[in-house]
């Protein structure tokens, strides 16, 4: 279960609320979707739901663990892209922990479930906007979440 019970939130220092009385339940196992136009909240509400944003009124009910896939995402380094979807093996490493062979190996099947098997060594810079953004999905599902969080999945 995943729900918001009359939840607001408000960026630091601004006066207006970019969700405001926001309620929503989701089940686990089905798709729901947040449609509206630019600024009315879905990505302050997908923040939330991924547990990166602590609403300031409200209340959320949020069962299992979350991977989020954010809408935009910055890339520090050339990783391949196995090594960047193993990344998403790290809920699941003890503190500093280092993924081991079966953390590669389940990463490699979460390419070859968005199709890309084949770019599994291919740098991460190298990729074009819509491999990446598969790449991107392939580390999400790799963490075995209950819910899976997509902000912008198609940009």
């Amino acid at each position: 279960m995943l729900r918001f019970r009359t939840v607001s939130y408000r960026y630091k220092g601004e006066k207006t609320y970019a969700l405001s009385d926001f309620s929503l339940s989701a089940q686990p196992g089905r798709v729901t979707a947040l449609l509206g136009p630019n600024g009315s909240g879905k990505s302050t509400a997908l923040g939330i739901a991924a547990g990166w944003l602590v609403p300031v009124g409200g209340s959320i009910e949020r069962e299992g663990r979350v991977a989020f896939l954010p809408q935009m995402e910055r890339l520090a380094f050339s990783f391949s892209c196995l090594e960047y979807v193993t990344f998403g093996r790290a809920p699941h490493l003890p503190y500093l922990g280092i993924p081991g062979g079966q953390d590669a190996n389940l990463a490699r099947e979460a390419l070859a479930r968005v199709g890309m098997a084949e770019k599994a060594d291919k740098r991460v810079t190298a990729l074009s906007g819509g491999e990446l953004q598969l790449v991107r999905l392939a580390r999400a599902l790799v963490q075995e979440a209950l819910w899976t969080v997509l902000d912008e999945p198609t940009d």
